[in-house]
């Protein structure tokens, strides 16, 4: 059986065409009022709608952490659950930050090396764009955020056996996915 991830009309999505790192609140917010949730093989039969995914970056100054297969963008659905810390953006931006620490403690870095400040989290997250294009990537809407992993006494946190963080400028060489390469302007400018 198949989980509900969050769907949102194409209409709206038509005009982007590609990768927005400038944030237009009002489109996110116009976007916002045309979703609903649905399982992922209705969204794909359904060509007026696309799924909404979460895109997360990890990165520490001028440099991303690369998995062992060499991408950095992760991507995730959007479950019903993500809006459990509460509506919208505010709700949406608490599970960014949760996913981000999960992924952080699970399969990125080794848990030692996070910061344990009281309250204030092992990451900071910030919606940095958004992307559309079914030409590239066929229904889905791609939501992006900057993380920046907090490490011991600002050095780079070491990654779990695999992974790496290089220096941003040298992603062009590594990064060949389509996906991938559609948010390196992110990290990159």
């Amino acid at each position: 059986m198949e989980d509900l991830v969050l769907a949102v009309t194409t209409r709206e999505c038509i005009a982007l065409r590609g990768l927005c790192p400038t944030i237009d609140l009002a489109m996110i917010e116009s976007l916002t009022d045309e979703t609903w949730f649905a399982v992922p093989s209705a969204i794909t039969a359904d060509p007026l709608a696309a799924e909404v995914r979460l895109v997360l970056i990890f990165q520490l100054g001028e440099h991303v952490l690369i998995d062992e297969i060499g991408r950095f963008a992760v991507d995730r659905p959007l479950p019903p659950e993500a809006f459990a810390g509460g509506k919208g953006f505010v709700g949406l931006k608490r599970h960014v930050e949760q996913l981000a620490r999960e992924l952080l403690a699970r399969e990125l870095l080794a848990r030692e090396q996070l910061a344990t400040e009281p309250g204030a989290g092992p990451c900071l997250c910030e919606l940095a764009g958004y992307a559309f294009d079914p030409l590239v990537s066929a229904n889905h809407f791609f939501l992006a955020y900057r993380c920046r992993p907090k490490g011991a006494d600002g050095q780079l946190p070491a990654p779990v056996a695999g992974g790496s963080w290089v220096p941003a400028h040298t992603l062009d060489t590594l990064v060949h996915a389509p996906t991938q390469r559609w948010f390196l302007p992110l990290v990159t400018r």
